[in-house]
Protein backbone atom coordinates (compact mmCIF):
# COMPACT_ATOMS: atom_id res chain seq x y z
CA UNK A 1 0.00 0.00 0.00
CA UNK A 2 0.97 3.49 -0.61
CA UNK A 3 0.22 6.94 -0.41
CA UNK A 4 -0.64 9.11 -3.37
CA UNK A 5 1.72 11.52 -4.10
CA UNK A 6 0.47 15.19 -5.02
CA UNK A 7 -2.98 14.53 -4.31
CA UNK A 8 -3.97 17.66 -2.15
CA UNK A 9 -1.53 20.31 -4.08
CA UNK A 10 -1.78 23.66 -6.48
CA UNK A 11 -2.13 24.47 -9.86
CA UNK A 12 1.08 23.80 -11.12
CA UNK A 13 0.44 22.27 -14.77
CA UNK A 14 3.41 21.52 -16.85
CA UNK A 15 3.83 21.51 -20.35
CA UNK A 16 5.50 18.24 -20.42
CA UNK A 17 2.60 15.87 -19.66
CA UNK A 18 4.06 13.24 -17.96
CA UNK A 19 6.48 15.34 -15.46
CA UNK A 20 3.20 17.32 -14.25
CA UNK A 21 -0.40 17.74 -14.91
CA UNK A 22 -1.32 18.77 -11.17
CA UNK A 23 -4.56 21.43 -11.63
CA UNK A 24 -6.72 22.71 -8.66
CA UNK A 25 -10.05 24.52 -10.12
CA UNK A 26 -12.41 25.94 -8.11
CA UNK A 27 -10.36 24.63 -5.16
CA UNK A 28 -7.60 26.75 -3.38
CA UNK A 29 -5.12 24.66 -0.92
CA UNK A 30 -5.24 25.62 2.87
CA UNK A 31 -2.82 24.51 5.18
CA UNK A 32 -3.77 23.38 8.51
CA UNK A 33 -1.72 22.75 11.78
CA UNK A 34 1.29 23.99 12.39
CA UNK A 35 4.81 23.31 12.92
CA UNK A 36 5.75 19.43 11.96
CA UNK A 37 2.28 19.12 12.48
CA UNK A 38 1.05 21.03 9.65
CA UNK A 39 -1.25 19.39 6.45
CA UNK A 40 -2.65 20.54 3.79
CA UNK A 41 -6.21 20.30 1.89
CA UNK A 42 -8.14 21.24 -0.78
CA UNK A 43 -11.19 23.73 -0.13
CA UNK A 44 -14.35 24.16 -2.54
CA UNK A 45 -14.66 27.94 -3.21
CA UNK A 46 -17.71 29.93 -2.07
CA UNK A 47 -20.95 30.41 -4.91
CA UNK A 48 -22.24 33.50 -5.26
CA UNK A 49 -25.74 35.13 -5.15
CA UNK A 50 -26.97 38.23 -6.01
CA UNK A 51 -26.51 41.74 -4.44
CA UNK A 52 -28.66 43.68 -6.53
CA UNK A 53 -29.35 43.88 -10.39
CA UNK A 54 -27.98 46.35 -13.00
CA UNK A 55 -28.14 46.08 -16.32
CA UNK A 56 -25.27 46.21 -18.30
CA UNK A 57 -21.67 45.04 -18.46
CA UNK A 58 -20.19 45.97 -15.05
CA UNK A 59 -16.95 48.31 -15.20
CA UNK A 60 -15.96 48.96 -11.71
CA UNK A 61 -17.05 48.71 -8.24
CA UNK A 62 -15.77 51.54 -5.48
CA UNK A 63 -16.94 52.12 -1.54
CA UNK A 64 -16.46 55.65 -0.67
CA UNK A 65 -15.61 56.22 2.85
CA UNK A 66 -18.20 59.03 3.76
CA UNK A 67 -21.88 59.61 2.15
CA UNK A 68 -25.07 60.97 3.06
CA UNK A 69 -25.38 59.67 6.58
CA UNK A 70 -21.89 59.66 7.56
CA UNK A 71 -21.57 55.90 6.81
CA UNK A 72 -19.43 54.13 3.50
CA UNK A 73 -21.57 54.01 0.41
CA UNK A 74 -21.32 52.17 -2.62
CA UNK A 75 -20.70 53.20 -6.05
CA UNK A 76 -20.51 51.41 -9.68
CA UNK A 77 -20.46 51.98 -12.88
CA UNK A 78 -22.41 49.81 -15.51
CA UNK A 79 -21.88 50.34 -19.52
CA UNK A 80 -21.87 54.31 -19.67
CA UNK A 81 -24.03 54.62 -16.61
CA UNK A 82 -22.73 55.57 -13.10
CA UNK A 83 -24.89 54.08 -10.00
CA UNK A 84 -24.80 54.86 -6.14
CA UNK A 85 -25.91 51.93 -4.26
CA UNK A 86 -28.48 52.27 -1.57
CA UNK A 87 -29.83 49.91 1.48
CA UNK A 88 -33.16 50.77 1.70
CA UNK A 89 -34.76 49.12 4.98
CA UNK A 90 -32.52 46.10 3.31
CA UNK A 91 -33.63 46.26 -0.13
CA UNK A 92 -30.79 46.93 -2.10
CA UNK A 93 -31.74 49.97 -4.94
CA UNK A 94 -29.03 51.20 -7.68
CA UNK A 95 -30.18 54.94 -8.43
CA UNK A 96 -28.66 56.05 -11.59
CA UNK A 97 -26.76 59.59 -11.15
CA UNK A 98 -24.76 59.70 -14.42
CA UNK A 99 -25.05 58.30 -17.81
CA UNK A 100 -22.34 60.23 -19.97
CA UNK A 101 -19.50 58.01 -19.52
CA UNK A 102 -17.46 56.47 -22.21
CA UNK A 103 -18.66 53.62 -23.93
CA UNK A 104 -15.47 51.65 -23.73
CA UNK A 105 -15.09 47.89 -22.97
CA UNK A 106 -12.29 48.89 -20.27
CA UNK A 107 -12.94 48.92 -16.66
CA UNK A 108 -13.31 52.10 -15.19
CA UNK A 109 -10.78 53.13 -12.28
CA UNK A 110 -11.99 55.02 -9.07
CA UNK A 111 -10.51 56.71 -6.11
CA UNK A 112 -11.89 59.42 -3.26
CA UNK A 113 -10.79 62.43 -2.09
CA UNK A 114 -10.64 63.51 2.11
CA UNK A 115 -11.58 66.88 3.55
CA UNK A 116 -15.37 68.51 4.20
CA UNK A 117 -16.31 68.20 0.57
CA UNK A 118 -14.98 64.74 -0.48
CA UNK A 119 -15.66 63.55 -3.54
CA UNK A 120 -15.87 59.76 -5.90
CA UNK A 121 -13.33 60.38 -8.65
CA UNK A 122 -13.74 58.29 -11.96
CA UNK A 123 -11.62 58.09 -14.56
CA UNK A 124 -13.01 56.47 -17.78
CA UNK A 125 -10.46 55.99 -20.22
CA UNK A 126 -10.79 59.63 -21.12
CA UNK A 127 -12.65 62.14 -19.03
CA UNK A 128 -12.25 62.41 -15.06
CA UNK A 129 -15.38 62.89 -13.78
CA UNK A 130 -16.40 63.98 -9.50
CA UNK A 131 -19.11 63.83 -6.89
CA UNK A 132 -19.52 65.02 -4.00
CA UNK A 133 -20.38 61.64 -2.03
CA UNK A 134 -22.13 63.29 1.33
CA UNK A 135 -25.18 64.24 -0.95
CA UNK A 136 -28.21 62.68 -1.01
CA UNK A 137 -29.07 60.88 -4.34
CA UNK A 138 -31.14 64.04 -6.21
CA UNK A 139 -28.45 66.56 -5.26
CA UNK A 140 -25.78 63.97 -6.90
CA UNK A 141 -27.83 63.81 -10.15
CA UNK A 142 -27.32 67.70 -10.19
CA UNK A 143 -24.08 68.28 -9.18
CA UNK A 144 -21.84 65.95 -10.72
CA UNK A 145 -19.06 67.66 -12.20
CA UNK A 146 -16.44 66.82 -15.26
CA UNK A 147 -12.85 67.92 -14.32
CA UNK A 148 -11.43 69.82 -17.17
CA UNK A 149 -8.21 68.10 -17.93
CA UNK A 150 -5.00 70.14 -18.45
CA UNK A 151 -3.11 70.44 -22.29
CA UNK A 152 0.03 68.21 -22.13
CA UNK A 153 2.83 70.45 -22.01
CA UNK A 154 4.05 72.33 -24.57
CA UNK A 155 0.55 72.04 -26.50
CA UNK A 156 -2.39 73.98 -27.02
CA UNK A 157 -4.74 71.90 -28.70
CA UNK A 158 -3.86 67.99 -27.24
CA UNK A 159 -5.40 67.53 -23.41
CA UNK A 160 -3.76 64.52 -21.24
CA UNK A 161 -5.78 60.57 -21.54
CA UNK A 162 -5.84 59.60 -18.65
CA UNK A 163 -6.86 55.68 -17.66
CA UNK A 164 -5.95 56.15 -13.59
CA UNK A 165 -6.61 57.89 -10.73
CA UNK A 166 -4.89 57.90 -7.16
CA UNK A 167 -5.61 60.34 -4.05
CA UNK A 168 -2.03 60.64 -1.85
CA UNK A 169 -1.38 63.31 0.87
CA UNK A 170 -4.72 65.46 0.04
CA UNK A 171 -3.75 65.47 -3.59
CA UNK A 172 -5.68 63.83 -6.94
CA UNK A 173 -3.18 62.60 -9.10
CA UNK A 174 -3.86 61.16 -12.42
CA UNK A 175 -1.52 59.53 -15.46
CA UNK A 176 -1.41 61.23 -18.92
CA UNK A 177 -1.11 57.63 -20.66
CA UNK A 178 0.43 58.82 -24.03
CA UNK A 179 3.30 60.92 -21.69
CA UNK A 180 5.72 59.74 -19.07
CA UNK A 181 4.09 62.32 -16.91
CA UNK A 182 1.29 62.09 -13.93
CA UNK A 183 -0.60 65.23 -13.27
CA UNK A 184 -1.13 66.53 -9.31
CA UNK A 185 -3.72 68.97 -8.97
CA UNK A 186 -3.24 71.58 -6.54
CA UNK A 187 -3.83 70.27 -2.40
CA UNK A 188 -6.87 69.52 -1.17
CA UNK A 189 -9.31 69.83 -4.16
CA UNK A 190 -12.57 70.44 -4.09
CA UNK A 191 -11.97 72.23 -0.60
CA UNK A 192 -11.96 75.44 -2.36
CA UNK A 193 -15.52 77.70 -2.53
CA UNK A 194 -16.41 80.83 -3.62
CA UNK A 195 -18.39 83.74 -2.19
CA UNK A 196 -21.82 81.53 -2.75
CA UNK A 197 -20.00 78.26 -1.49
CA UNK A 198 -19.68 76.71 -4.39
CA UNK A 199 -16.88 74.35 -4.95
CA UNK A 200 -13.93 75.20 -7.44
CA UNK A 201 -13.51 72.48 -10.10
CA UNK A 202 -10.73 73.74 -12.00
CA UNK A 203 -7.87 71.41 -9.85
CA UNK A 204 -5.77 70.58 -13.24
CA UNK A 205 -5.36 74.21 -13.85
CA UNK A 206 -1.32 73.46 -15.50
CA UNK A 207 0.51 76.28 -17.35
CA UNK A 208 3.92 75.51 -19.46
CA UNK A 209 6.25 76.02 -16.72
CA UNK A 210 7.20 73.02 -14.75
CA UNK A 211 5.66 74.97 -11.44
CA UNK A 212 2.35 75.57 -12.04
CA UNK A 213 -0.63 78.04 -9.74
CA UNK A 214 -2.87 75.45 -9.50
CA UNK A 215 -1.59 71.66 -9.85
CA UNK A 216 2.09 70.17 -11.07
CA UNK A 217 3.65 67.98 -13.54
CA UNK A 218 6.05 65.06 -12.87
CA UNK A 219 7.88 62.63 -14.91
CA UNK A 220 8.56 59.41 -14.21
CA UNK A 221 12.38 60.35 -14.78
CA UNK A 222 14.23 57.01 -14.03
CA UNK A 223 12.99 55.54 -17.42
CA UNK A 224 11.19 57.51 -20.90
CA UNK A 225 8.46 55.26 -20.50
CA UNK A 226 4.59 56.41 -21.07
CA UNK A 227 2.94 56.32 -17.58
CA UNK A 228 0.13 53.82 -18.54
CA UNK A 229 -0.96 53.06 -15.34
CA UNK A 230 -0.59 54.59 -11.50
CA UNK A 231 -2.07 53.32 -7.98
CA UNK A 232 -1.76 54.56 -4.56
CA UNK A 233 -1.22 52.27 -1.22
CA UNK A 234 -2.00 55.33 1.39
CA UNK A 235 1.70 56.08 1.66
CA UNK A 236 3.47 55.57 -1.37
CA UNK A 237 2.51 56.04 -5.48
CA UNK A 238 3.31 53.88 -8.20
CA UNK A 239 3.90 54.42 -11.49
CA UNK A 240 3.83 51.93 -14.48
CA UNK A 241 4.77 51.81 -17.88
CA UNK A 242 5.37 48.80 -20.14
CA UNK A 243 8.80 49.06 -19.36
CA UNK A 244 9.63 50.02 -16.05
CA UNK A 245 7.94 50.96 -12.69
CA UNK A 246 8.88 53.67 -10.48
CA UNK A 247 7.62 54.77 -6.54
CA UNK A 248 7.23 58.15 -5.22
CA UNK A 249 6.94 59.48 -2.04
CA UNK A 250 5.69 62.54 -0.71
CA UNK A 251 7.99 65.61 -0.46
CA UNK A 252 6.38 67.86 1.67
CA UNK A 253 7.60 70.34 -0.87
CA UNK A 254 4.88 72.89 -2.39
CA UNK A 255 6.96 73.07 -5.52
CA UNK A 256 7.28 69.57 -5.75
CA UNK A 257 5.38 67.58 -3.70
CA UNK A 258 6.51 63.88 -5.34
CA UNK A 259 10.30 62.62 -5.73
CA UNK A 260 11.15 59.63 -6.43
CA UNK A 261 14.07 57.81 -4.17
CA UNK A 262 16.87 56.22 -5.27
CA UNK A 263 16.83 52.04 -5.35
CA UNK A 264 13.04 52.86 -5.79
CA UNK A 265 12.49 52.29 -9.60
CA UNK A 266 13.02 49.10 -12.01
CA UNK A 267 12.67 47.93 -15.55
CA UNK A 268 9.83 45.11 -15.10
CA UNK A 269 6.92 47.27 -16.39
CA UNK A 270 3.01 46.37 -16.86
CA UNK A 271 1.94 44.51 -19.69
CA UNK A 272 -1.55 44.56 -18.60
CA UNK A 273 -2.66 48.06 -17.34
CA UNK A 274 -6.33 46.84 -16.28
CA UNK A 275 -4.26 43.78 -14.21
CA UNK A 276 -3.09 46.69 -11.65
CA UNK A 277 -4.81 45.56 -8.30
CA UNK A 278 -3.92 46.40 -4.61
CA UNK A 279 -5.31 44.67 -1.29
CA UNK A 280 -3.74 46.50 1.56
CA UNK A 281 0.04 47.19 1.22
CA UNK A 282 0.05 44.42 -2.01
CA UNK A 283 0.00 46.15 -5.13
CA UNK A 284 -0.08 43.10 -8.11
CA UNK A 285 -0.04 43.61 -11.45
CA UNK A 286 1.16 40.91 -14.76
CA UNK A 287 4.85 42.67 -15.79
CA UNK A 288 6.67 42.96 -18.46
CA UNK A 289 10.77 43.71 -19.43
CA UNK A 290 12.39 44.98 -22.19
CA UNK A 291 13.23 41.64 -23.55
CA UNK A 292 9.65 40.35 -23.49
CA UNK A 293 9.21 38.04 -20.75
CA UNK A 294 6.09 38.23 -18.97
CA UNK A 295 5.22 37.26 -15.08
CA UNK A 296 3.21 37.97 -12.27
CA UNK A 297 4.66 40.56 -9.41
CA UNK A 298 4.00 42.51 -6.87
CA UNK A 299 5.13 45.68 -4.62
CA UNK A 300 5.35 44.97 -0.65
CA UNK A 301 6.35 48.71 0.31
CA UNK A 302 9.24 49.02 -2.00
CA UNK A 303 10.24 45.56 -2.71
CA UNK A 304 9.04 44.21 -6.02
CA UNK A 305 8.72 40.10 -5.90
CA UNK A 306 8.04 37.67 -8.37
CA UNK A 307 5.21 35.02 -7.54
CA UNK A 308 4.45 33.37 -11.19
CA UNK A 309 6.10 30.25 -11.62
CA UNK A 310 7.27 29.09 -14.68
CA UNK A 311 4.47 26.73 -15.29
CA UNK A 312 2.31 29.99 -14.81
CA UNK A 313 4.53 31.91 -17.31
CA UNK A 314 4.64 29.32 -20.28
CA UNK A 315 1.18 29.68 -20.10
CA UNK A 316 0.63 33.61 -19.94
CA UNK A 317 3.28 33.72 -23.04
CA UNK A 318 1.12 30.88 -24.97
CA UNK A 319 -1.92 33.40 -24.93
CA UNK A 320 -2.60 35.77 -27.38
CA UNK A 321 -3.81 38.62 -26.03
CA UNK A 322 -2.00 39.00 -22.28
CA UNK A 323 -2.47 42.69 -22.53
CA UNK A 324 -6.35 42.59 -22.22
CA UNK A 325 -5.92 40.99 -18.53
CA UNK A 326 -7.38 42.17 -15.66
CA UNK A 327 -7.12 41.51 -11.96
CA UNK A 328 -8.46 42.08 -8.47
CA UNK A 329 -7.58 41.57 -5.15
CA UNK A 330 -9.91 40.97 -1.88
CA UNK A 331 -9.05 39.13 1.18
CA UNK A 332 -11.49 36.06 2.40
CA UNK A 333 -10.66 33.91 5.86
CA UNK A 334 -6.80 34.83 6.11
CA UNK A 335 -6.56 34.83 2.38
CA UNK A 336 -5.18 37.13 0.17
CA UNK A 337 -6.07 36.20 -3.42
CA UNK A 338 -5.37 37.94 -6.31
CA UNK A 339 -7.16 36.83 -9.59
CA UNK A 340 -5.99 37.26 -12.77
CA UNK A 341 -8.77 36.85 -15.94
CA UNK A 342 -7.60 36.64 -19.95
CA UNK A 343 -10.38 37.64 -20.63
CA UNK A 344 -10.12 36.96 -24.31
CA UNK A 345 -8.24 33.91 -23.73
CA UNK A 346 -10.99 33.06 -21.38
CA UNK A 347 -9.01 31.78 -18.24
CA UNK A 348 -8.61 33.15 -14.88
CA UNK A 349 -5.47 32.07 -12.61
CA UNK A 350 -5.58 33.25 -9.38
CA UNK A 351 -2.42 33.41 -6.40
CA UNK A 352 -2.79 33.16 -2.67
CA UNK A 353 -0.58 35.59 -1.06
CA UNK A 354 -1.12 33.29 1.93
CA UNK A 355 0.14 29.37 0.82
CA UNK A 356 2.25 31.36 -2.03
CA UNK A 357 0.64 29.01 -4.63
CA UNK A 358 -1.56 29.47 -7.98
CA UNK A 359 -5.17 28.05 -8.31
CA UNK A 360 -7.68 28.21 -11.37
CA UNK A 361 -11.11 29.79 -11.22
CA UNK A 362 -13.62 29.28 -13.65
CA UNK A 363 -17.09 29.78 -15.19
CA UNK A 364 -19.25 26.44 -16.45
CA UNK A 365 -20.41 27.39 -19.83
CA UNK A 366 -23.66 28.12 -20.54
CA UNK A 367 -24.46 25.63 -23.09
CA UNK A 368 -21.37 22.96 -22.46
CA UNK A 369 -19.31 21.70 -19.66
CA UNK A 370 -16.36 23.71 -20.08
CA UNK A 371 -13.98 25.70 -17.99
CA UNK A 372 -14.45 28.84 -19.23
CA UNK A 373 -12.73 32.47 -17.66
CA UNK A 374 -14.66 33.20 -14.37
CA UNK A 375 -16.95 35.78 -14.29
CA UNK A 376 -16.90 37.72 -10.89
CA UNK A 377 -14.67 41.00 -10.90
CA UNK A 378 -13.84 44.00 -9.29
CA UNK A 379 -14.01 42.40 -6.03
CA UNK A 380 -14.60 44.83 -2.79
CA UNK A 381 -15.17 44.51 0.82
CA UNK A 382 -19.13 46.28 1.18
CA UNK A 383 -20.84 45.94 4.89
CA UNK A 384 -19.06 42.79 5.41
CA UNK A 385 -19.92 41.45 2.09
CA UNK A 386 -17.40 40.40 -0.37
CA UNK A 387 -18.82 41.99 -3.54
CA UNK A 388 -18.05 41.27 -7.21
CA UNK A 389 -19.38 42.84 -10.47
CA UNK A 390 -20.87 40.70 -13.42
CA UNK A 391 -22.83 40.91 -16.32
CA UNK A 392 -26.50 42.26 -14.76
CA UNK A 393 -25.74 42.29 -11.73
CA UNK A 394 -23.71 42.76 -8.11
CA UNK A 395 -22.77 39.75 -6.51
CA UNK A 396 -21.24 38.55 -3.19
CA UNK A 397 -19.93 35.50 -1.82
CA UNK A 398 -21.43 33.20 0.07
CA UNK A 399 -20.26 30.71 2.99
CA UNK A 400 -23.22 28.47 2.89
CA UNK A 401 -23.66 28.82 -1.22
CA UNK A 402 -21.93 25.84 -3.47
CA UNK A 403 -23.70 27.61 -6.81
CA UNK A 404 -23.32 30.77 -8.83
CA UNK A 405 -25.80 33.19 -8.57
CA UNK A 406 -27.87 31.80 -11.41
CA UNK A 407 -27.70 28.15 -10.22
CA UNK A 408 -25.21 26.96 -12.34
CA UNK A 409 -22.75 24.72 -11.04
CA UNK A 410 -19.01 25.28 -9.38
CA UNK A 411 -17.25 22.25 -11.35
CA UNK A 412 -14.31 21.59 -8.70
CA UNK A 413 -11.62 19.51 -9.94
CA UNK A 414 -8.60 18.01 -8.60
CA UNK A 415 -5.73 16.54 -11.05
CA UNK A 416 -3.00 15.15 -9.10
CA UNK A 417 0.61 14.68 -10.67
CA UNK A 418 2.47 11.67 -11.65
CA UNK A 419 2.59 9.17 -9.74
CA UNK A 420 5.15 6.33 -10.19
CA UNK A 421 7.00 3.58 -8.10
CA UNK A 422 10.58 4.26 -8.73
CA UNK A 423 8.80 3.82 -12.55
CA UNK A 424 8.17 0.21 -12.02
CA UNK A 425 4.95 -1.19 -12.92
CA UNK A 426 1.85 -1.65 -10.67
CA UNK A 427 -1.09 -3.24 -10.40
CA UNK A 428 -3.56 -0.69 -9.29
CA UNK A 429 -6.39 -2.58 -6.41
CA UNK A 430 -8.31 0.32 -5.68
CA UNK A 431 -8.55 4.11 -4.61
CA UNK A 432 -9.44 5.73 -1.55
CA UNK A 433 -10.38 9.45 -1.59
CA UNK A 434 -10.47 11.01 1.77
CA UNK A 435 -12.87 14.09 1.74
CA UNK A 436 -15.62 15.58 4.15
CA UNK A 437 -18.44 13.93 3.65
CA UNK A 438 -21.97 13.56 5.35
CA UNK A 439 -21.62 17.64 6.12
CA UNK A 440 -23.83 18.86 3.55
CA UNK A 441 -27.02 21.35 4.30
CA UNK A 442 -29.81 19.55 1.57
CA UNK A 443 -31.00 15.90 2.86
CA UNK A 444 -32.46 15.48 -0.40
CA UNK A 445 -29.35 14.65 -2.37
CA UNK A 446 -26.26 12.27 -2.53
CA UNK A 447 -23.32 14.04 -3.68
CA UNK A 448 -21.68 12.49 -6.30
CA UNK A 449 -17.57 12.30 -7.02
CA UNK A 450 -16.40 11.97 -10.62
CA UNK A 451 -12.93 9.66 -10.98
CA UNK A 452 -11.00 9.16 -13.95
CA UNK A 453 -7.17 8.32 -14.47
CA UNK A 454 -4.57 8.46 -17.26
CA UNK A 455 -1.62 6.36 -17.77
CA UNK A 456 0.40 8.40 -20.09
CA UNK A 457 -1.15 11.54 -19.34
CA UNK A 458 -2.67 12.24 -22.39
CA UNK A 459 -5.80 9.61 -23.03
CA UNK A 460 -8.02 9.35 -19.96
CA UNK A 461 -10.48 6.74 -19.02
CA UNK A 462 -14.33 7.32 -18.65
CA UNK A 463 -15.25 8.84 -15.17
CA UNK A 464 -16.90 6.93 -12.81
CA UNK A 465 -18.89 7.62 -9.80
CA UNK A 466 -18.52 7.83 -5.97
CA UNK A 467 -21.02 8.79 -3.19
CA UNK A 468 -20.45 11.05 -0.62
CA UNK A 469 -23.19 10.13 1.06
CA UNK A 470 -26.42 11.52 2.50
CA UNK A 471 -26.53 14.54 5.27
CA UNK A 472 -25.01 13.44 8.43
CA UNK A 473 -23.41 10.21 7.05
CA UNK A 474 -20.35 11.16 8.38
CA UNK A 475 -17.23 9.00 7.65
CA UNK A 476 -18.45 7.14 4.31
CA UNK A 477 -16.03 6.03 2.46
CA UNK A 478 -15.48 6.99 -1.54
CA UNK A 479 -13.73 4.31 -3.37
CA UNK A 480 -12.89 2.68 -6.62
CA UNK A 481 -11.05 -0.71 -7.52
CA UNK A 482 -9.31 -2.67 -10.41
CA UNK A 483 -7.82 0.18 -11.90
CA UNK A 484 -5.51 -1.89 -14.79
CA UNK A 485 -1.84 -1.89 -14.99
CA UNK A 486 0.46 1.59 -14.69
CA UNK A 487 3.67 2.85 -14.88
CA UNK A 488 2.72 6.20 -14.37
CA UNK A 489 -0.83 6.99 -13.06
CA UNK A 490 -2.57 10.46 -13.12
CA UNK A 491 -5.95 11.05 -11.36
CA UNK A 492 -8.74 13.17 -11.43
CA UNK A 493 -11.41 13.94 -8.87
CA UNK A 494 -14.87 16.48 -9.62
CA UNK A 495 -17.55 17.42 -8.27
CA UNK A 496 -19.93 19.81 -9.26
CA UNK A 497 -22.81 19.06 -6.82
CA UNK A 498 -24.16 22.12 -4.04
CA UNK A 499 -21.92 20.83 -1.60
CA UNK A 500 -18.72 21.90 0.54
CA UNK A 501 -16.72 19.27 -1.43
CA UNK A 502 -13.22 18.63 0.17
CA UNK A 503 -10.31 16.85 -0.16
CA UNK A 504 -7.82 15.85 2.50
CA UNK A 505 -6.08 13.08 0.61
CA UNK A 506 -5.97 9.76 -0.75
CA UNK A 507 -4.80 6.38 -0.67
CA UNK A 508 -3.81 4.00 -3.56
CA UNK A 509 -3.58 0.24 -2.96
CA UNK A 510 -1.15 -1.63 -5.93
CA UNK A 511 1.11 -4.38 -6.46
CA UNK A 512 4.50 -3.98 -7.95
CA UNK A 513 4.77 -6.07 -10.94
CA UNK A 514 8.66 -5.81 -11.88
CA UNK A 515 11.52 -3.26 -11.95
CA UNK A 516 11.81 -2.12 -15.41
Amino acid sequence: MGIIQNIVGPWSKSNIRIANLSESINMFQETQGNGAAADSILRSIMGTETFCDIEGECRGLYEADKGEDGFPVLFAVFGNRLYVIHNEEGTIVPYQIYSSLTNFSTPVHMCQTGGSHPHLVVVDGANVIAVDTTLNVQDMQADIRSIQLPYRVDSTTQRIVPTHCAYLYNYLIVNDSGTDAFYTSYQYPFEETDEYDQINYDIFQVNTTQYKDYGFITYSEWSPDQTTALVSNGTLLYTFGPKSSQIFTFNSDVDMPFVSPTNCANMIGIKAPDSLAIVGDFVFYLGSSAIGENGVYFWRGNQLQRCSTPDVERLIQGFGYPEDAVGECWMENGHIFYALTFRNDDYTLVYDVLEQVWHRRSTKGENDNQHHAWRPRFAILHDGNILFGVKDHIVKLSKNKFTEYDGRPIIRMRRSGAMMDSYNQFIVDGIKLICNTGDFNDANIIPQIMMRWSDNGGAWSNQEIGLLGRQGEYGTIVEWYNLGINTVMNIEFSCSDPVDFCIVGAKITYKEIDAL
